[in-house]
């Protein structure tokens, strides 16, 4: 293709072009041509992509792309890099006094681009947040539209329960995973009950007192529960306690038992 344009230009005769091809004037193959499309494709999907409301920070930015340099900021700064080493090179051959003063120029111009796209992006999550929000009472917005709102709903049952049995019942949560989300997000929405801050088993019987209820949510395999004989038995372990309530056998809450 280069070869046909420069002798066209050398001999003046008209040359139509359908197609200019920088892939196969580089000389590259199909597959080669792919994955650079690929390539190119990613990058800028990662500059797009709108991260959807997820209660973090408004400073994290989550690239869709497994691809480590599809993230902008590895791009951006892979430009600075390269855009302050020519020149410095330049400027130092040519003696330019300026040479500071364009080094700064162009980080104030990396970090400009790097903060347009974070406010495009908060502004993409202020109008998500004013679509899923506004116009609802604060009391509903935990339980209607956060992403852990059936937490929400489920610790309000609870607290239903440890109002109606006094103040001074506490609370043990079982789980298969204490630090899981799921747990962690259920003790957030139960604070400030005097609560534990959950157990992979049952605990021993002795320290629990009639009145205290046991929050089994996600509960490890292996639990059991005998509705005629008031057991709750796993680990070795067997407490005598009523089961208040079952939300789809994924959290059960039970009331210990004076036997």
């Amino acid at each position: 293709m280069i070869k046909r344009l420069v002798i066209a230009a050398l001999t003046g005769i008209p040359l139509a072009l359908a197609l200019i091809s920088l892939l196969q004037a580089l000389g590259l193959g199909a597959s080669e041509s792919a994955r650079v499309s690929w390539s190119l494709a990613e990058l800028g999907r990662s500059w797009l992509h709108q991260d959807a409301w997820n209660m973090g920070s408004i400073n994290f930015r989550e690239t869709p792309s497994p691809f480590w340099l599809a993230s902008p900021l590895v791009q951006v700064s892979l430009w600075l890099a390269i855009s302050l080493a020519l020149w410095l090179m330049l400027a130092l051959k040519a003696q330019q006094p300026g040479l500071w003063l364009g080094a700064g120029l162009l980080v104030l111009f990396a970090w400009l681009v790097l903060d347009v796209h974070w406010q495009w992006q908060l502004a993409q999550r202020l109008a998500d947040t004013w679509h899923d929000y506004a116009g609802l009472p604060v009391a509903e917005r935990g339980h209607t539209k956060e992403p852990d709102a059936s937490l929400a709903r489920l610790a309000e049952r609870v607290r239903a329960q440890v109002a109606e049995a006094g103040a001074a019942s506490r609370v043990v949560m079982v789980t298969a995973d204490p630090g899981g989300y799921v747990p962690l997000r259920a003790r957030y929405h139960l604070l400030p009950l005097n609560m534990h801050p959950g157990l992979a088993q049952l605990p021993a019987p002795e320290v629990l007192k009639p009145g205290d209820f046991l929050y089994l949510i996600l509960p490890p395999a292996g639990m059991r529960y005998s509705s005629e004989s008031h057991q709750l038995v796993h680990g070795g372990h067997a407490i005598s306690a009523d089961l208040v309530f079952n939300q789809a056998n994924e959290a059960y809450l039970f009331r210990v038992r004076d036997d």
